[in-house]
């Protein structure tokens, strides 16, 4: 998996998490890529977008997929997304991260 390989950019853990949502229930994916959409727009910082997916992760799993193992499975791919981005959320803390440029 691309998300758990040193050196990878971290667009592609994104990715990979998003592919899994999208694999998981359509439904899914596409509430969390809009998700991801409101908060890209509304703050510019991509990384910021990627966390909130990845806390809307499990609630919107558990109401499209329901309470299954299947949904479940988004609580380790979430926590493996924030630990990619402990250095962004550094960046964002300190007020340092880079925004999306238009």
């Amino acid at each position: 998996m691309a998300c758990v390989s040193p050196g990878r950019e971290l667009g592609r853990c994104f990715a990979t998490a998003a592919g899994a949502s999208f694999a998981l229930s359509w439904p899914l994916g596409f509430a969390l890529l809009g998700v991801w959409l409101a908060f890209a727009v509304l703050f510019r910082i991509a990384s910021l977008a990627s966390l909130a997916a990845a806390v809307a992760a499990l609630p919107l799993g558990l109401y499209f997929i329901g309470n299954w193992p299947e949904a479940w499975v988004l609580v380790p791919i979430a926590a493996l997304l924030f630990w990619r981005h402990r250095e962004n959320i550094r960046k964002l803390i300190a007020g340092t991260e880079r925004k999306i440029s238009l």
